[in-house]
């Protein structure tokens, strides 16, 4: 046997669990766009999913959700883990996502795009939010739901009527701006884009100089959280205040 002398295992800044959906095409290429390169180790499962976006289906979703964070680097220690689905944490409850993920890793710190972005909103401290989605109208309705629960003002909402992730992903920041636009009132301080299926990581800067207000999306949200629980404080540039902020 040859002997050697171990080096660092990757991730000695920060390991980060995704639990991603099987059929999204856009988290991870999201997510690798906005990690910082300072030695930051993303490792990611799938869970089963039917790309069919209704509140039914996102709930069923619920009983893989354990397996599938075990299979996130079992022999490694991990710093949180991600559940990358705005609507599937909504349907399913985020205390239900905390607790079939912590069976698989009991402790660990949990992070989803909708938790995100309610901190996200208090961090930036705004309150009014213009919300932009991808969704049919009956899981439009449980995403307001969630946000008024969490005393977040909607001064607007519309969405495009997709249920697949491919067709979700294709959609083109144009026309997300567009649509932001028709809800955006003079009262709103921020926008929401929510779905981690939406492509939309490298137009927030542009965005929010067009729109003069912060612009915060479910990717970039998720991901902000996850970092902060791995306690990586630094900001990133290129993706929108919100990273670009000092995070603590």
């Amino acid at each position: 046997m040859r002997h050697f002398t171990p080096k660092p295992l990757p991730g000695e800044t920060a390991r980060i669990g995704l639990v991603a959906l099987s059929t999204d095409p856009s988290v991870e290429p999201e997510w690798r766009a906005m990690l910082p390169d300072d030695d930051i180790a993303l490792y990611v499962s799938r869970i089963s999913y039917t790309s069919d976006c209704t509140p039914e289906n996102l709930k069923a979703m619920a009983p893989d959700m354990t397996r599938a964070a075990s299979l996130l680097a079992p022999n490694l220690a991990l710093d949180t883990i991600a559940y990358g689905c705005t609507s599937g944490t909504v349907n399913i409850g985020y205390e239900g996502v905390v607790e079939r993920i912590r069976t698989a890793r009991p402790g660990i710190p949990v992070s989803t795009p909708i938790s995100g972005a309610v901190s996200a909103f208090r961090h930036l401290g705004v309150n009014k939010i213009a919300v932009v989605t991808p969704y049919i109208d009956s899981v439009n309705q449980t995403i307001s739901n969630y946000l008024l629960d969490e005393g977040i003002e909607i001064t607007g909402m519309t969405g495009f009527s997709l249920t697949a992730d491919n067709d979700i992903a294709s959609i083109p920041a144009d026309a997300l701006m567009e649509a932001a636009r028709d809800v955006i009132t003079p009262e709103t301080e921020a926008v929401f884009f929510s779905c981690t299926a939406l492509v939309i990581a490298r137009d927030i800067d542009g965005m929010e100089a067009s729109l003069g207000m912060p612009v915060i999306c479910s990717n970039q949200a998720m991901l902000w959280e996850a970092l902060r629980k791995a306690n990586y404080t630094k900001p990133i540039a290129g993706f929108g205040q919100l990273m670009s902020s000092t995070q603590t």
